[in-house]
C-alpha cells in the first residue's frame, strides 16, 4: 500500500496498491483527486501523464518529472526547486507565484503558462518554449522580459519569443526588422524591440 500524504497535517491524499508513486499520481489525476499541499519531494515522476492534475502548495523539490504531461495542471505556489522537468509539457499550466530555482526546464514546453511572480533563479531553460506566457514580475537570472506595446518578449539562454515568433538570439538580431514588419510594427517598435534583443545578446555573451 503506497500513501501520498499532505504536508500541511499528515492527512492522507490517496492510497492504493500501486508499485511506484508515479503510478499513485496517475491514479489520483485520473479520477479528479486533489493533491494540493501535497508532499513530493525526490518523487520520480518522469513520463508521468499529470494533465489538468490540481498541484497548488505541493512539495516537488528534487522531483524527477521528465517527459513529463502537465498540460493544464495547477501549481501555483508549487515548491519545484532542483526539480528535473526537461521536456515536460506545461502548456497552459498555472505555476503562479511557483519555486523554481535550479530547476531544469531545457526543452520543456511551457506556451500559454502562467508564471507570475515565479522564481526562476539559475533554472535551466535552452530551447524551452514559452510562447504567450505570463511572466510578470518573475524573478530569474537566465531570462529577460520584456513588453514595448506590442508582443511580450522572454528570452532564456538559447532563444527569444516575441508574440507567437520563436528564434535563436543569433537569428533574431538578423532578422528583428523584417519579423517586425511582418506583424506591423512602427519604426519606434522597432527600434524599441531591436535595442532590447541587442541589450540581450550582451547581457547573455557576457
Amino acid at each position: 500500500m503506497i500513501k501520498i500524504y499532505s504536508w500541511i497535517d499528515g492527512s492522507v491524499l490517496h492510497k492504493g496498491d500501486f508499485e511506484t508513486i508515479k503510478e499513485l499520481l496517475e491514479d489520483g489525476v485520473k479520477n479528479g483527486i486533489s493533491f494540493n499541499y501535497a508532499k513530493l519531494n525526490d518523487a520520480q515522476l518522469n513520463n508521468a501523464e499529470l494533465n489538468n492534475a490540481q498541484l497548488n502548495n505541493v512539495k516537488l523539490n528534487y522531483a524527477q518529472l521528465n517527459n513529463a504531461k502537465l498540460n493544464n495542471a495547477e501549481l501555483n505556489n508549487a515548491e519545484l526547486n532542483n526539480a528535473q522537468l526537461n521536456n515536460a509539457k506545461l502548456n497552459d499550466a498555472q505555476l503562479n507565484n511557483a519555486k523554481l530555482n535550479d530547476a531544469q526546464l531545457n526543452n520543456a514546453k511551457l506556451n500559454n503558462a502562467q508564471l507570475n511572480y515565479a522564481e526562476l533563479n539559475n533554472a535551466k531553460l535552452n530551447n524551452a518554449q514559452l510562447n504567450y506566457a505570463e511572466l510578470n514580475n518573475a524573478q530569474g537570472k537566465v531570462f529577460y522580459i520584456a513588453y514595448f506595446g506590442h508582443h511580450h518578449c522572454i528570452a532564456t539562454a538559447t532563444h527569444i519569443s516575441i508574440g507567437c515568433e520563436r528564434h535563436t538570439v543569433k537569428y533574431w538580431l538578423k532578422n528583428y526588422k523584417e519579423i517586425g514588419l511582418k506583424y506591423g510594427y512602427s519604426k519606434s517598435e522597432l527600434t524599441m524591440y531591436g535595442a532590447w534583443i541587442k541589450t540581450v545578446s550582451e547581457n547573455l555573451a557576457a
